[in-house]
């Protein structure tokens, strides 16, 4: 039961599972990727959006793992999640010049969510 001090949200009473999270983040950097590719020329707030998107592919990288500890991970979900990735890399050829230790980063963090998820999908396959 839950006291009265304790807001109920549609979190709370449903809460999302760390494929769900690790998506979701991975979602987000889709759509930061989208906005600096549209605005074409490098800028501080490029950056800042670049560097947002390394931390939520850490987080998604996190929620992956843990996801992958706790509970036994839906084939749909993880090859949903897989053409996400497969997307961000993708859009990450289409980026306008950024320097190269965010660049590079940006695409290790990139590389390393896709490879789990790869890993897990060829589990599953088994």
């Amino acid at each position: 039961m839950y006291s009265k001090d304790q807001r109920l949200t549609l979190d709370s009473l449903f809460p999302k599972n760390n494929l769900t999270k690790a998506t979701e983040h991975c979602v987000a950097v889709w759509g930061t990727l989208d906005q600096v590719i549209k605005s074409g020329i490098p800028s501080v707030q490029s950056i800042r959006n670049i560097d947002r998107s390394i931390g939520q592919l850490v987080l998604a990288q996190h929620h992956l793992q843990k996801s992958a500890q706790e509970t036994k991970l839906e084939l749909d979900q993880c090859q949903y999640l897989a053409r996400v990735v497969g997307t961000l890399s993708d859009r990450y050829q289409k980026l306008p010049h950024i320097d190269s230790d965010r660049a590079d980063c940006l695409k290790h963090q990139i590389d390393t969510v896709k490879k789990f998820v790869q890993q897990q999908l060829d589990m599953m396959k088994k």
